[in-house]
C-alpha cells in the first residue's frame, strides 16, 4: 500500500512542479512559496523539471521529423517558436544520440566499391 501512496505523492509533486515551472515562466520570476511548504515546492520544481526534460527528450526527434515536412520558412518559424518556449521554461534541448551504424548489405558494398572504382578511374584520366 505504501508503494501506491508513494507513486501518488510523486505524481502529485510532478504535476505541481510542472505547474510551478509554467507559472514561473509566464510571470518571469519564481513564485514565492509559503515558509511551511518551501521543501515541498523545491521538490516539486525538481520533479517537474525532470519530467519536462524527459518529455522533451522523447518528443524532440519525432517532432523535428514532422516539422521537416513543412516548407522551409514555416519549419524555421516553428522551430524558432518551439525553442523559445522550451528556453522560457528553462528546459534544455536533449543531446542527440548517435545512431548505431547499420551493417552494409552486400548490394550496398558492391555499389560503394563500384563508385570508388569509377572515382579512381576519373582521377587517373585527369592525370593523363
Amino acid at each position: 500500500m505504501s508503494a501506491v501512496i508513494n507513486q501518488v505523492k510523486a505524481a502529485a509533486l510532478t504535476g505541481a512542479g510542472i505547474n510551478l515551472l509554467v507559472t514561473d515562466a509566464i510571470i518571469g520570476r519564481k513564485v514565492p512559496a509559503p515558509k511551511f511548504a518551501e521543501a515541498y515546492v523545491a521538490s516539486a520544481r525538481e520533479q517537474g523539471n525532470e519530467a519536462l526534460n524527459g518529455f522533451r527528450g522523447r518528443i524532440e526527434a519525432p517532432t523535428l521529423k514532422a516539422i521537416g515536412r513543412f516548407p522551409e520558412p514555416i519549419a524555421d518559424a516553428m522551430i524558432t517558436g518551439r525553442t523559445a518556449a522550451w528556453d522560457r521554461l528553462g528546459i534544455d534541448a536533449p543531446t542527440p544520440k548517435k545512431a548505431a551504424a547499420k551493417p552494409a548489405t552486400p548490394k550496398a558494398k558492391a555499389k560503394a566499391k563500384a563508385k570508388a572504382k569509377a572515382t579512381d578511374e576519373k582521377k587517373n584520366d585527369a592525370k593523363a
